[in-house]
């Protein structure tokens, strides 16, 4: 972090991760390999998953993970009109028609009771692509029983959220799918980039694996550097070795054994990380009560791992809080894009959003994340403070 600057985001590490990346520089092989298998066996026994597949972002594990449903062009993708280009972009990308809804206040997540209300009018919705935003849960419990009802997949988007529970379990265990993201500003830290999916369909991660390999053959999950050539596979009549056999038309989406090294050793971590977070998080609560601010709503039974603060004003200027901050030496986000359909590259497919319109214009977050200490705290409670009481 810079010289007295606080951040909204950043790194914990030490030497066991420099360690970590060393033990692979030495060896032979740094592409998905034994860490990337170890890591991904580490974290479905952390989320209590069955199968896990890392990947080379949290964008790409959304994109995996949809098109792994196998969907056709005329199904619809519901999903939210706010927040990150990540739960949009996917279904835009595979060519599928998109149903959007707006957020909700003071939750600062996908509004439910329109997903409910959509999933029960229009039969052509066969997915849907949330996120639990902020590490907030969304109310699954709803989600899961509209989705049932209308036999509709669920991909929870958990990027901003590993090590949430909701009802004593990890989010992302309720739906078909999810995914995580390792970039840096996330609960863990992937070399700065990274993400997985995770089910407990073991033929939607075959899937999975098969396409973020150029679409190669997967009969396990057996990496690249410990293969040995077989032909075995009949490719139309003529004997092929699984790894140049293609089954899906796929990308090149494959994590690093350097990087998964790395992750391991922040995963191991991630328990102290997400109390932290938590504690930074409640202390902020607490010393900004009585504020003119919308406070987030939090689910009766949700543990959050927050990624952040909103700071969502009831009056004011936000960009006015924004510059005192910055005057204060305190970095701060918006809420992502707002109201995404608003944004230039989405302008063909603008809607009336009023939550995301009133986020984008009236919201903002500061960081609680698990370098930030009470002292920390203590300051950007001070400057929201000076400026808005």
């Amino acid at each position: 972090m810079e010289t007295d600057w606080i951040s909204f985001a950043g790194i914990v590490q030490d030497e066991t991760e420099i360690e970590a990346v060393n033990r692979v520089l030495r060896t032979t092989w740094h592409t998905a390999g034994r860490e990337c298998q170890a890591l991904e066996d580490e974290l479905s026994a952390y989320v209590g998953a069955r199968h896990c597949a890392v990947v080379n972002s949290g964008s790409s594990a959304n994109l995996l993970a949809l098109a792994a449903l196998g969907l056709n062009r005329a199904d619809k993708v519901l999903t939210s009109g706010c927040g990150f280009p990540a739960t949009l972009n996917p279904a835009l990308h595979l060519g599928l028609d998109v149903e959007l809804v707006d957020y909700e206040l003071p939750s600062h997540n996908i509004d439910v009771a329109q997903v409910e209300e959509r999933l029960s009018s229009d039969s052509s919705i066969k997915a849907i692509l949330l996120a639990h935003t902020l590490g907030n849960p969304v109310d699954m419990r709803r989600i899961m029983a509209a989705a049932n009802r209308a036999r509709v997949a669920v991909i929870e988007d958990c990027c901003e959220a590993l090590g949430s529970e909701l009802h004593g379990r990890h989010v992302g265990t309720f739906g078909k799918a999810a995914t995580l993201s390792f970039y840096s500003s996330h609960q863990i830290n992937g070399l700065g980039f990274g993400g997985a999916v995770f089910s407990d369909d073991e033929g939607l991660i075959k899937e999975v694996r098969s396409m973020r390999a150029w679409g190669k053959k997967v009969r396990s999950a057996s990496y690249g550097g410990d293969h040995i050539t077989k032909y075995e596979s009949d490719v139309d009549g003529i004997m092929y070795d699984d790894q140049y056999t293609y089954t899906t038309r796929g990308w090149n989406m494959q994590f690093s054994d350097v990087a998964a090294a790395y992750t391991r050793e922040q995963l191991k971590k991630l328990p102290e990380f997400n109390e932290r977070r938590r504690e930074n998080y409640e202390r902020l609560r607490l010393k900004l009560s009585g504020l003119p601010l919308i406070e987030m709503a939090v689910l009766d039974g949700a543990r959050p791992s927050y990624f952040g603060y909103p700071l969502t004003l009831t009056s004011g200027v936000r960009d006015d809080l924004a510059h005192a901050l910055v005057a204060d030496k305190i970095k701060s986000r918006p809420f992502f894009a707002g109201n995404i359909t608003r944004q230039p590259a989405y302008a063909n497919m603008k809607r009336r959003l009023p939550v995301a319109d009133k986020l984008m214009e009236f919201s903002m977050f500061v960081g609680v994340w698990h370098g930030l200490n009470a002292e920390h705290i203590d300051r950007i409670a001070e400057a929201i403070t000076k400026h808005l009481a």
